[in-house]
């Protein structure tokens, strides 16, 4: 399958010329989906090196070899947790409504790209990852004051990617 697409790579230059495109093959990536696996790093193609990934972020979005959601959710509420802590002196501790706050620098880092997302194995992390933010907003300290949702699942349920 791997020389089918090569043979395809090879004769890409010369189909995209004519529109004025030119192929950047130092940014091109090859992925395999699913199983086997290829074991070399980097492919040659038309005397430049092709790199060969398992994973790789397109616009925005972390596209896995297993075509699964999880390492995108993780890795989005990851991204989200770095620009709560960014924004927790300015505007965390503001007088702005908690859902705005919410609304406006929360769901769309967290929630970019969720359209392709598969949740059901991980409807529990995005629950704790909900139930950690509204404790953050409140600042609740004590336990037995955490507030939950419908899941009533707590912070601690799903172990959050912290860079």
């Amino acid at each position: 399958m791997l020389h089918t697409l090569l043979a395809g790579l090879l004769v890409l230059p010369d189909e995209v010329a004519p529109l004025g495109f030119q192929i950047n093959w130092t940014k091109t990536k090859i992925q395999q989906v699913g199983e086997p696996r290829l074991t070399q790093p980097t492919v040659q193609v038309a005397a430049e090196n092709v790199d060969l990934v398992n994973d790789f972020v397109y616009l925005g979005s972390l596209i896995s070899h297993d075509g699964g959601s999880e390492t995108e959710i993780l890795r989005r509420i990851g991204i989200t947790r770095d620009c709560f802590f960014l924004l927790e002196k300015n505007i965390w501790r503001s007088h702005i409504r908690t859902e705005t706050k919410v609304q406006l620098y929360i769901l769309p880092v967290l929630l970019y790209g969720c359209e392709t997302w598969t949740t059901k194995t991980l409807e529990k992390c995005l629950d704790a990852f909900d139930t950690w933010c509204l404790w953050k907003f409140n600042e609740f300290h004590t336990p037995g004051t955490l507030p939950t949702r419908q899941s009533g699942v707590s912070p601690g349920a799903c172990q959050f990617p912290i860079g």
